[in-house]
């Protein structure tokens, strides 16, 4: 039995894609920021409204589970058992999906359209040279396979501590 694959995104789909990330990158004026601490992360240099779609990360490059070589540059669009998982990876090491800082109290989200199309979404207000912070654990299953967990230093009243991904915490599994 041959297994299912992933839609395929037209290549005009995704320059039009690419075009409308942006754009949306350009008028909130985001950027890349270095720390000691976090590293490289991304920031917006105007307000962000809550609710407003703040960047459009076109499926780069869907791998399942088994292609995938490099966990920390993949971001998962597929849930299910781990052969139906898929993942875009992304194209280059300055991609800027490379750069979205993890927080256990996030200020945008991340959603997944049928395209396999990731959209991050501003959860409230975000201010300028605010870290862009979602939650690892939203679309993440299982961060101890991959070897990617980490021990979150986010400072929220709700931080998890641990991060290992939501499957993973749900059957109260660990590191």
């Amino acid at each position: 039995m041959v297994p299912k694959r992933w839609p395929v995104v037209p290549p005009t789909r995704l320059a039009v894609l690419q075009a409308e990330s942006n754009l949306l990158i350009e008028a909130f004026g985001i950027g890349l920021r270095h720390s000691a601490e976090l590293g490289g992360y991304l920031v917006a240099s105007r307000i962000i409204p809550p609710g407003a779609l703040v960047m459009l990360l076109p499926p780069n490059r869907i791998q399942s589970a088994s292609e995938v070589s490099e966990w920390n540059s993949v971001i998962q669009v597929r849930a299910g058992t781990p052969e139906e998982r898929l993942y875009s990876a992304s194209l280059l090491p300055s991609d800027l999906d490379n750069f979205l800082a993890h927080s256990c109290d996030p200020c945008c989200q991340l959603s997944v359209d049928e395209e396999l199309t990731v959209r991050l979404h501003a959860l409230r207000a975000v201010a300028p040279e605010e870290p862009l912070s979602i939650d690892y654990e939203v679309l993440e299953e299982d961060m101890v396979t991959q070897g990617v967990t980490f021990h979150c230093r986010c400072g929220a009243a709700a931080c998890r501590g641990e991060i290992v991904g939501r499957a993973v915490r749900e059957q109260g599994r660990s590191t």
